[in-house]
């Protein structure tokens, strides 16, 4: 084999080769990504049994200051079947005994959270019904610092079902709500 037929070679068994899922994947994760002005990069996407899961980034701070703070973090989940979308995000179907947080996204620096706050009061946003929590972060001196809001919208209809989380600091709840309305 010469210089030149061994990276063709590699090259074509790279792209033939596709997971044994990849007609699944297809179906939920071809074609555009749901926010299409938000600012949003779609860094995972995977399919299984109708559900499908979407991370979105929003785009990384150039600052030496920023911190995980800074940087935009969205998980969508969408489907036809309620339940499997409920599931898939890991909320509990029993109306009587919501779920506190959502599995779906995790605050970010889990390890310096000082306190989690009991889940506020649930929200009607257009067609979005939209629960959230509070998460303190402590100081060096154990006194209390900054604080996020994580949201979890949900959206359902005859045709479909969608589940966004999303962390934020409260003045960015409004960016929050944009983002639902520019979703697709």
């Amino acid at each position: 084999m010469t210089h030149l037929e061994f990276p063709t070679l590699a090259l074509f068994l790279l792209l033939g080769c596709q997971p044994a899922s990849a007609d699944d994947m297809a179906k939920g994760c071809a074609g555009r990504t749901l926010f299409a002005k938000a600012g949003l990069l779609r860094t995972e996407c995977t399919t299984s049994n109708g559900v499908t899961t979407e991370r979105y980034v929003g785009t990384k701070h150039t600052s030496p200051y920023a911190t995980a703070f800074d940087q935009r973090e969205m998980v969508v989940v969408h489907g036809n079947d309620p339940g499997s979308v409920k599931t898939a995000a890991g909320i509990e179907i029993d109306p009587r005994h919501p779920s506190a947080e959502p599995p779906l996204l995790s605050p970010p620096l889990k390890d310096q959270i000082s306190r989690q706050g009991k889940a506020l009061v649930a929200r009607a946003y257009k067609r979005w019904h939209v629960s959230a929590f509070q998460v303190d972060y402590g100081t060096q001196g154990g006194f209390p610092g900054f604080f996020l809001v994580c949201a979890t919208a949900t959206r359902s209809s005859a045709k479909a079902t969608a589940i966004v989380s999303e962390c934020f600091a409260p003045e960015e709840r409004e960016r929050f709500y944009g983002t639902l309305d520019s979703m697709r």
